[in-house]
């Protein structure tokens, strides 16, 4: 995904991308494993959040140093997936 430098824009195209990981990761990730994406931030940010809250059993959101103050990346690094709960569309 190229970004735009339209803030809603690219925000709904990386949560677009994040869900799509998401949902390879849920098909191929094996119990443990781990999953990060990178997102900018903006209103869907949370609920794909609590998502990820309800397959790993550890979620960070980290915006790195590197980055700008002003930069709106951010990423998702989600820790030992859960065995017994599977991704709901």
């Amino acid at each position: 995904m190229n970004t735009s430098g339209m803030a809603f824009r690219d925000h709904a195209g990386s949560m677009d991308l994040c869900a799509a990981a998401l949902q390879f990761a849920s098909d191929t990730l094996r119990h443990g494993g781990h999953f990060v994406c990178k997102f900018y931030q903006g209103a869907e940010d949370r609920a794909f959040e609590k998502k990820l809250k309800t397959l790993f059993a550890r979620v960070l959101r980290e915006k790195p140093e590197s980055s700008r103050s002003d930069s709106k990346e951010a990423f998702f690094v989600a820790l030992k997936r859960k065995g017994d709960v599977q991704l709901r569309s």
